[in-house]
């Protein structure tokens, strides 16, 4: 049972990065009928492209599809799941316990970056 398992899981794993390999192998079980059938260069009498443009182009299509199923990176679905109000960040707080800093380029407008100073001390006790 583990063993069946195991085997599932590593083929489940490997599988996106087989069909590659698996377009590659049925256009060289099938060069001789792509060459004749699909290739764009067949009228050229000194063609060496031997149906090598069809494959080409097959590689593309199946990249364009693997890059559409490609999730939303971690980070911006953390970025949207943190996001709190303004208001909510500063109930409570004095105006002057509130230091406001620019936004740097790289991050969103619309996360409010503040830092309260009454908040980030050390206890007293580890001052002594």
């Amino acid at each position: 049972m583990r063993i069946g398992f195991s085997i599932l899981m590593i083929v489940a794993i490997l599988l996106p990065g087989l069909t590659r390999l698996a377009i590659f192998i049925d256009f060289k079980i099938n060069q001789d009928f792509i060459a004749d059938a699909y290739c764009i260069n067949k009228d050229e009498p000194l063609s060496l492209c031997s149906g090598k443009c069809y494959l080409t182009e097959q590689l593309k299509k199946a990249n364009e599809k693997e890059e559409k199923q490609i999730p939303v990176s971690q980070k911006e679905r953390l970025e949207i799941t943190y996001f709190t109000p303004q208001t909510a960040f500063y109930a409570g707080l004095l105006e002057s316990q509130v230091k406001k800093f620019t936004i740097p380029p790289y991050r969103s407008p619309f996360h409010p970056t503040a830092i309260s100073i009454g908040i980030f001390r050390p206890p007293q006790s580890a001052l002594i």
